[in-house]
């Protein structure tokens, strides 16, 4: 079952992100809003912008790295920008494609308490809440084993488990099933999708293999191979309308629609 979408809480306008002011941009004049516990899904070619946007969202771009960033992203009304680097980390979670980039301690549990520790989660509390996050994802029974020992998958629902620890209001996932086999694709949507259930969080997904997602997603965001956004509505919509457009982007099909 889809989420109910509420009001936007999040609004891109005319977002526009180069690397080098002599070249040319990788994200062109983005408009969107994101509403309260929406599933949006974005597609686009290798090289559209897709992850960029990502880190634009998160506020790491243009933070952390040498870039220029045009135009507003408002998060409750103020600009990203605005705050602090990493003031705004707490509510809007980011899961990488290589979760191992994102982990600094050996064991889950130590992970789990650093993200706690990071965001000053009271000390008292901070082994229920640990275990309350890791049942979220199946992984209690996990929780004190070396993250190295861990599938792909564990270590994808590890990451969520971090991001979910500090209460998000947006999840931002980064082609969360890129190196995961397709049972494990499967198990990790539809761990989403309970989660959907009976959370109230907002989920942005960066995906090529779509089949899985649709289920769960109510708007797709489409960019072209220039980084402009020439899509965003129903899923519905975009795969009957514009599937020779995405075909000619090399965006892959969900196989119902590839096969008509």
């Amino acid at each position: 079952m889809k989420s109910q979408p509420n009001h936007p809480f999040f609004e891109v306008s005319n977002l526009t992100f180069r690397f080098d002011p002599d070249q040319d941009p990788v994200l062109k004049n983005i408009n969107f809003v994101i509403n309260e516990n929406e599933n949006i899904l974005v597609l686009g070619p290798s090289g559209s912008g897709k992850s960029t946007l990502a880190y634009c969202l998160n506020n790491l771009y243009p933070s952390s790295v040498d870039g220029i960033m045009n135009g507003i992203i408002n998060y409750k009304g103020f600009a990203l920008t605005s705050f602090e680097p990493g003031e705004v980390n707490r509510k809007i979670g980011l899961v990488m494609q290589d979760p191992d980039s994102q982990f600094c301690m050996l064991t889950v549990e130590e992970e789990i308490a650093f993200v706690l520790e990071n965001i000053q989660f009271p000390r008292s509390e901070m082994e229920e809440r640990m275990d309350y996050v890791l049942d979220l994802v199946d992984m209690l029974p996990f929780k004190h084993r070396l993250i190295h020992s861990l599938s792909g998958g564990q270590k994808q629902k590890l990451a969520i488990a971090c991001a979910l620890a500090m209460e998000p209001e947006l999840l931002i996932l980064d082609e969360p099933t890129a190196n995961l086999d397709p049972a494990s694709s499967f198990e990790l949507v539809q761990t989403l999708k309970r989660l959907k259930n009976n959370h109230s969080f907002s989920i942005l997904v960066i995906e090529h293999n779509l089949d899985n997602w649709l289920e769960i997603v109510e708007r797709c965001i489409i960019l072209n191979s220039e980084g402009e956004m020439f899509f965003n509505g129903p899923p519905s919509d975009c795969f009957n309308n514009y599937a020779k457009e995405l075909a000619s982007e090399g965006i892959w099909l969900p196989r119902s629609i590839g096969a008509g």
